[in-house]
């Protein structure tokens, strides 16, 4: 053992606040590459997606799954606006965003009950290696899509 380990004086002990401190978000490499690269995604989308992904990994610990497996999360617009520190009518722009580029999907339960939300990623084709691509709509089904020309794949972000 090296001796300026054996005082405790030296070494910090992690408290409660030292792991929320140290606690940190992960934002995917792909929403700053290929198709997402510059200004084709604003930073309030890349954000809000991370905070999403970060919702995500709590929901899989919770085992909210829908009837497919697939995992889902709830969280309100007036949260996201919290957090972003953004209007209501930026949250609902930035979501319309994601939803336009395929990264999240919601699935609306009913009157007064908060919609789903899925999360959703590229998977990079084969032969591209570093260029995710965009998932194309599929209103039928949340499950894999295939692109039949190309052989792509698209599911849901699993952690």
């Amino acid at each position: 053992m090296p001796d300026n380990l054996n005082n405790t004086n030296e070494c910090m002990i992690y408290t409660c606040q030292s792991v929320v401190i140290n606690s940190f978000y992960q934002m995917p490499r792909f929403l700053t590459t290929g198709v997402f690269e510059g200004s084709k995604l604003s930073n309030n989308a890349r954000i809000l997606y991370t905070l999403l992904l970060d919702r995500h990994k709590v929901s899989v610990k919770n085992g909210w799954f829908d009837e497919n497996g697939e995992v889902y999360i709830f969280y309100k617009k007036e949260e996201m606006e919290k957090h972003l520190g953004l209007s209501k009518v930026t949250v609902i722009k930035v979501m319309r965003e994601l939803k336009e580029l395929f990264l999240v999907k919601e699935k609306k339960q009913g009157l007064n009950m908060p919609n789903k939300i899925y999360i959703l990623f590229p998977v990079i084709a084969d032969n591209e290696p570093q260029t995710p691509h965009i998932c194309p709509e599929n209103d039928n089904s949340l499950d894999e899509v295939y692109n039949e020309t190309s052989n792509e794949k698209y599911v849901h972000y699993d952690t």
